[in-house]
């Protein structure tokens, strides 16, 4: 049984039912989540992006400080994950997926204060 990598649900037995991600066009995630990046994408093409911020990361939940969340480019606020996922600390995960710190730092601000707000065009 696999899980799906975004947000940790078992997926279906047959990849036909289950999205390819946009992102690596190479990993098998839930159908859900293919929606979401489908979404995203169409979101985040239309906004700048001079940090070349990653799509999504993870970081963890301030009102439950154990709880990791995943953070979508061009999307306010954030996805909660699995319960399997969400224990996992925010900076392995995104070690994971080639996400620094500051990346990681910037996409919160975005997701919490806009995408266009001067600091995060500017950086720290």
């Amino acid at each position: 049984m696999s899980r799906c990598p975004r947000c940790g649900t078992v997926m279906n037995r047959s990849n036909a039912m289950n999205a390819l991600s946009r992102y690596d066009n190479s990993t098998y995630i839930c159908s859900p989540c293919g929606g979401k990046e489908c979404a995203e994408s169409m979101r985040a093409a239309k906004m700048p992006n001079p940090k070349r911020l990653p799509h999504y990361c993870y970081y963890h939940n301030y009102a439950r400080e154990k709880e990791t969340v995943m953070i979508s480019f061009g999307m306010d606020g954030y996805y909660s994950l699995d319960k399997s996922l969400r224990t996992i600390d925010y900076k392995e995960l995104n070690a994971n997926i080639g996400v620094t710190e500051e990346q990681a730092e910037l996409m919160l601000m975005g997701s919490m204060w806009g995408w266009d707000c001067p600091g995060l065009q500017e950086g720290f």
